[in-house]
């Protein structure tokens, strides 16, 4: 699309920020997700106290 609208209105710089800024938010919010629920589920990334909550220790 980015090479669409710079054949159409000769700005070089525009559509590729653009295009950048869509791709960044499009990656960057799914893969922000994906890492906090990795660390919610992954018994080696939580702490402690989470793992063994509701557990009696004693």
């Amino acid at each position: 699309m980015g090479d669409i609208v710079r054949s159409r209105t000769y700005e070089a710089f525009f559509p590729l920020i653009a295009v950048t800024v869509i791709y960044f938010v499009l990656e960057g919010l799914p893969g922000f997700l994906v890492s906090k629920i990795q660390i919610c589920m992954g018994p080696k990334k939580r702490r402690p106290e989470t793992i063994l909550k509701g557990v009696k220790t004693e």
